[in-house]
């Protein structure tokens, strides 16, 4: 699903764990660090990057590209 939202340029909604924190986070994934196993994540609003390791994903959707 990664993969995929990154080819097509899709909008996901992520929860993934920060500091022992249930996170949501919903944009598109701007680069995979395969070696760190990193997703830099930009946040649809604000642009924000956020650095989540694939291990403290929880869930991953599919997020409406509308606002």
């Amino acid at each position: 699903m990664i993969f995929e939202a990154m080819e097509f340029a899709s909008y996901l909604s992520i929860q993934y764990i920060h500091n022992y924190r249930l996170c949501c986070v919903i944009g598109r994934v701007h680069y995979y660090d395969q070696p760190n196993q990193t997703l830099r994540f930009k946040e649809k609003d604000s642009g924000k990057i956020h650095y989540i390791h694939v291990s403290a994903i929880k869930e991953i959707k599919i997020a409406p590209s509308s606002p």
